[in-house]
């Protein structure tokens, strides 16, 4: 949307901004908007594979940065 000038603010995700500005030719600036809340469905194939404590640990080390 930005690139194509149909918009004046996008938010993105921190972690993407390398991958997704890496190329954009004018000046960018970056603001903190805020955190989401997210939720997870663990099927339960997964109930014993520690797959649920692997990202419990994850969203700890992100809530961390």
């Amino acid at each position: 949307m930005l690139r194509k000038g149909r918009a004046d603010a996008v938010p993105i995700p921190q972690v993407l901004v390398p991958t997704l500005m890496k190329d954009y030719e004018y000046t960018y600036y970056q603001q903190y908007a805020g955190r989401l809340g997210v939720s997870f469905y663990i099927a339960k194939r997964h109930e014993n594979t520690g797959l649920t404590e692997k990202l419990r640990d994850a969203i700890g080390e992100c809530s961390q940065a």
